[in-house]
């Protein structure tokens, strides 16, 4: 073909797509132009030869569902497109890292043990799916979200093994712990701006789920620790104890202090003390300055915010109800032990009783038996989920999929363990910020939707990343081999 002729097959072609783009404009309906936006700064973006497309649209995706919370993942790209965040991120990064392994002649997964194992976790919870989609519809796919979203596990991990997209992502893991306090503050102080002006097409770019904030405090903490132990600049540990700070004031951050707790260990194993005493003496500080407050003003120390953190502390040991709670932010921590228990007995014993090895299926209704022993009255229960992702695989999947959901936790568990006594930052910090969402998701719904399972994913891939590069490094090689490759 002739320079000549292609240049106007070229001025040919745009002039169509500018004709319908215009028409499409003129009639409000604005798909086909951000797609066409969209495909040209894909092009533009790879043509740059740094960070990858798909990094950026990860690293936005990730920022989204830290900050935005509940109100970015009701977004979409238009009334027409209905396509919500993690699936347009599932959309485009896998394709990519398909074709990126294609042309490399490569595996889109490495051959070790995490790996194969949610490899085999994602198989397995995949094999029943055809079956309960004609059984249930629609509803058995929106269910087992929580499988495909690994996904993202795969293509975060290839980004990880490439320097420029691994910076990137880094950058934007950083950006949205640290706008993330500000974000809350704003919504707290400035509820209406927030709820009201702040939208796009009627929704709240930025609407927090407690449990989830408290969730990526808790994350974030470890996360900001992490980089104020390798650059050692005050900023980070300020940011970083103002996350840990944060929890307490959420009315849902038991599941989040629990985390806490359980993630330290690996510091302390290792013999990293200067955590534990930065976040105790930070809380004694905080807290001093709330009593004085309250005594200065002249209020009942059991209203303030300390006698409401002391009452959900001591109410995750109250799995009988015997305690009673006067705090108004404490609500009824018992009762929601009792909800949690009676919800995870009655499915375990129905699950085990129908069918123990591959599960009740992917849109079958856990709440129903629930909710006939625990609130017969009710007309209505909306929740899924019964606020434990092993107990939700169980029930919905079985044994042959717990299993190596398991082997991935205990993997998991090991390298946190040994990222914490190595000292690697970014290694440590990626490990023990995934390995926080993990935990809270035994306690609440998490990882069944796609806000903490989307962020989960991001950050474990990129963790095993971290541990791909070192093992390189240990073997002689100055970089992983994806570094050496073109962008």
């Amino acid at each position: 073909m002739t320079p000549k002729t292609r240049n106007i097959l070229a001025a040919v072609s745009s002039g169509i797509i500018g004709i319908f783009l215009a028409c499409g404009i003129a009639n409000e309906s604005y798909a086909l132009a951000l797609l066409c936006i969209a495909v040209l700064m894909w092009l533009v973006i790879e043509g740059r030869g740094k960070a990858r497309p798909e990094a950026w649209l990860l690293g936005v995706v990730f920022v989204g569902y830290i900050v935005g919370n509940r109100g970015f993942a009701q977004q979409s790209l238009s009334s027409q497109f209905p396509l919500l965040p993690a699936e347009m991120a599932l959309l485009l990064a896998v394709p990519a890292l398909l074709v990126r392994c294609a042309y490399r002649k490569t595996l889109p997964f490495r051959t070790d043990w995490l790996n194969i194992a949610i490899l085999a976790w994602m198989l397995f919870g995949a094999a029943r799916l055809p079956g309960d989609f004609r059984v249930f519809g629609f509803v058995a796919f929106r269910d087992f979200a929580m499988v495909y979203y690994a996904a993202l596990f795969f293509a975060a991990q290839n980004l990880g093994v490439h320097e420029n997209s691994f910076r990137f992502l880094r950058h934007a893991i950083t950006a949205a712990f640290a706008l993330l306090p500000a974000a809350y503050a704003g919504v707290t102080l400035f509820p209406g701006f927030f709820l009201d002006q702040l939208t796009l097409r009627g929704i709240p770019l930025i609407f927090q789920k407690s449990d989830l904030t408290a969730t990526f405090f808790a994350a974030g903490f470890f996360w900001l620790w992490a980089q104020w132990e390798e650059e050692r600049h005050w900023l980070w540990l300020l940011l970083a104890l103002v996350n840990a700070m944060l929890i307490p004031l959420q009315a849902s951050s038991r599941a989040a202090m629990v985390s806490m707790l359980v993630i330290l260990v690996p510091w302390l194993f290792a013999g990293r003390f200067r955590i534990l005493c930065w976040l105790g003496a930070s809380g004694v500080v905080a807290a001093c300055c709330v009593l004085f407050a309250a005594w200065c003003l002249k209020k009942d120390l059991r209203e303030t915010p300390v006698y409401a953190t002391y009452e959900r502390a001591v109410s995750i040991f109250d799995s009988e109800g015997k305690r009673s709670y006067v705090h108004t932010d404490s609500g009824d921590p018992s009762d929601n032990n009792r909800f949690r228990l009676i919800w995870w007995r009655t499915v375990l014993g129905e699950t085990v009783k129908t069918n123990p090895w591959t599960g009740l299926g992917w849109g079958y209704n856990l709440a129903e038996p629930f909710a006939r022993v625990y609130n017969p009255e009710s007309e209505e229960f909306s929740a899924r989920s019964p606020h434990n992702v092993l107990i939700t695989i169980f029930a919905r999947a079985g044994l042959v999929t717990l299993l190596p959901f398991m082997v991935v936790l205990g993997i998991i568990g090991v390298r946190t363990l040994q990222a914490g006594r190595r000292g690697s930052a970014h290694a440590s910090g990626l490990w023990c910020a995934g390995s926080v969402i993990l935990v809270s998701a035994c306690f609440g719904v998490v990882l069944e939707g796609p806000m903490g399972a989307v962020v989960f994913w991001t950050l474990l891939g990129l963790a095993s990343a971290t541990g791909i590069a070192e093992r390189s490094a240990n073997q002689g090689d100055a970089v992983p081999a994806a570094h050496e490759e073109p962008s």
